[in-house]
């Protein structure tokens, strides 16, 4: 049975849409942007460091996700968020040997 392309497409957008929803809540989720000027806690901690600082704050902050996943409810979300802080220390490795 040949697949039709609209289908494939209609398939892969509804993934990514579900995908989008499931992940909403650990990438920049509202109530991190509780203040009058929609400023990220983490971007404000980021201001107040030098950058290798910065970097051991993400690597703490991917151990202490790791750490507690086992004992919390939704095991998925803790890891997702190591991912997220993962994600951003890579991206902020420029010039660190990376």
């Amino acid at each position: 049975m040949p697949v039709n392309k609209k289908d494939v497409q209609s398939i892969m957008q509804s993934y990514f849409k579900e995908k989008t929803n499931e992940y909403k809540d650990v990438d920049h989720p509202e109530h991190y942007k509780l203040n009058e000027h929609g400023i990220e806690c983490i971007d404000a901690i980021q201001a107040t460091m030098d950058h290798n600082s910065f970097n051991e704050y993400l690597r703490g902050t991917i151990m202490k996700y790791l750490w507690r996943c086992n004992y919390k409810n939704n095991k998925k979300k803790d890891l997702l968020k190591a991912q997220w802080y993962l994600n951003k220390l890579i991206n902020n490795l420029h010039g660190d040997n990376a």
